[in-house]
């Protein structure tokens, strides 16, 4: 017995192929973003140095980073319940954006509206400041050496999540979520890079 057909119609078979290659490129775009990923850590990464020293140390950041760490922090209601406690707001619709992208394509008909995609940012910033603060608190129990090895790593994260951001298509509400990311990337990175100033500096002084 035959198999029946899917399509009926030219129009149908067009639509399915349609459908199909929208499907194909998004898994193909979710596995190029990994691969250029994984090239830039491995062209830049400087992991498996065997010390740190004044001459494997970062001595300096990148001016875009500086740039975007600099920037100031949200001042809505959202962002500070949010940065306040994980109890205050439902966080469960902006999880999927803790990771760097690519995220899991949703369907058009859920895509927010500009004022909808403003309230998930501010809540995203919050969540990501009660996570800063955590991150920062944990640093004080660091050693100097785990923290320039860290800042090295989170360095060469920010910059490949750069490098992917470039040429990243997505959604309006996941490309405003990447860059959202890469901003707090950058804040990361200098907080972890001014934390090991002041260390060297302690040590320069002794």
């Amino acid at each position: 017995m035959g198999r029946a057909s899917k399509f009926h119609t030219i129009e149908e078979r067009h639509s399915g192929r349609k459908a199909a290659s929208k499907a194909y490129s998004a898994a193909n775009r979710s596995q190029l973003c990994e691969r250029k990923r994984a090239l830039y850590r491995k062209s830049r990464s400087r992991k498996g140095t065997p010390y740190i020293n004044k001459d494997t140390a970062i001595q300096s950041l990148p001016t875009a980073l500086l740039a975007l760490a600099s920037e100031p922090l949200p001042t809505s209601p959202l962002f500070l319940e949010a940065s306040e406690s994980a109890d205050n707001l439902d966080e469960s619709e902006i999880t999927q954006f803790d990771g760097d992208p690519p995220y899991v394509a949703q369907p058009p008909s859920t895509e927010p509206d500009g004022d909808y995609l403003e309230k998930m940012l501010d809540v995203m910033s919050g969540r990501r400041a009660r996570h800063e603060r955590q991150r920062d608190a944990e640093m004080e129990c660091k050693s100097h050496e785990c923290i320039e090895r860290e800042l090295i790593d989170e360095l060469g994260e920010w910059e490949a999540l750069a490098t992917i951001l470039e040429t990243y298509e997505a959604s309006a509400s996941h490309n405003a979520m990447a860059r959202n990311r890469l901003w707090w990337r950058a804040r990361i990175v200098n907080n972890l890079f001014v934390a090991a100033s002041k260390i060297r500096a302690r040590g320069s002084g002794e």
